[in-house]
This record gives structure tokens, sequence and C-alpha cells, in this order.
């Protein structure tokens, strides 16, 4: 059986800062107010949230319609069509290497935050065909003991986040630190600083 490959999905896979300013742009656009104003009310929800990925479209918009009084399902609807430019989510690197691993590996998806979110970035960036269903893993908490137990024997995990790798190959994991800020940090666990790198890194 192929070995099977399983991404993160932000900052790994998707420029998850690009997203922020385009689904911002598009809000701006239904709201009556100052852009410090919008920001203002992120920031507060953003402060709200345990982590950043607890981050949820709908509640977001429900704090900006509460604010500003503009339409709940104009807000949301909106938020979500602004993913609609597709393959400019992506990093320049990111198809290439899934259409070269896919050829030799099974993939698949490691991802924190809500399955509908998730997903639909998945699916608007036009990456989703490339991952196995069977191996999507969308959770609440990825170092939870359930996480933990979900996954396939001898998957290879490819995150960003150091302290996730750190916490999954505490339980025994095998796990890849994509580095892809160049932080200067100790080289464990193993690490790439591109994705394309997976493509020779030995598995």
């Amino acid at each position: 059986m192929k070995k099977i490959i399983l991404f993160d999905i932000d900052r790994t896979l998707i420029d998850t800062d690009y997203l922020a300013q385009e689904t911002f742009k598009a809000i701006r656009h239904k709201i009556i107010g100052s852009t410090s104003q919008i920001l203002e009310v992120r920031e507060n929800y953003m402060k709200s949230l345990k982590s950043t990925t607890d981050f949820k479209p709908e509640n977001y918009c429900k704090e900006l319609s509460r604010r500003f009084g503009s339409d709940y399902k104009t807000l949301t609807n909106t938020y979500y069509k602004s993913f609609d430019k597709g393959n400019n989510l992506l990093y320049h690197d990111t198809i290439p290497t899934l259409k070269r691993l896919k050829q030799k590996y099974l993939l698949g998806i490691f991802s924190e935050g809500y399955a509908k979110f998730q997903r639909h970035k998945l699916k608007y960036s036009g990456i989703l065909p490339y991952f196995d269903e069977k191996y999507i893993f969308i959770k609440r908490r990825k170092t939870n003991t359930n996480s933990l137990k979900s996954f396939p024997k001898d998957c290879v995990i490819i995150d960003d986040r150091l302290d996730i790798c750190e916490e999954l190959a505490k339980n025994k994991l095998n796990v890849i630190w994509f580095n892809r800020l160049n932080q200067k940090m100790p080289e464990t666990p193993k690490t790439i600083y591109k994705l394309t790198e997976l493509v020779s890194f030995s598995i």
C-alpha cells in the first residue's frame, strides 16, 4: 500500500493571510463604517478566541452585523463568495507539489478548525481532488486524544506549526515541520523550508 501524507491547510497549502485580506475587502463593501471600525471588530473577535483555529465566519459576521446593523446573511454569503478567486488562494508551489506527490503517495488532510470552513477552502482553491476523502481529518483540536487515535498507521504529517509538530512527535507520530517562514529554530523534528522539497524528501 502507498504511504499516506497528511497536510495541514492554512499557511501550508493555502495563503491564509492573503485569504484574510480578500475576505476583508469583500466584507468592507457591505458595511457602512470606517475601515478602522471594522478592523476593531475583527481584532476584538480574534482576541475572544482561544485559538485562531476557532475562527468561524458565521460568528464573525454576527459580530459585524450586531455592530453595524448590516444584514447577517448578506455578510456571510459575501464572505464565502470571496473564495471564488480559486488558485490565487494557493502558494505558487502547492499544486506542482501535490501533482508530483499524488503519483507516488496517498494524500490527505489533517486540519484544525471548523469542518465547513476548512472544506470550503479546499473546494474553492481547487485542490480538493488531490486528496483521498478517506484521509481527510478536520478536528477541532489536533492534539487531543480522539484526534491522535484517528490517524492511519505510518502516515506522515506536514504542518507549519512547530508546537503542533513537537506535540505529535511526542506521541510517536511521523511529522515534518514546514518552516515556510524560515524561522531560526532547532531542526527537530524533520524540517523542510519549501513545499517542493517533499518531492525528493525521504518519507
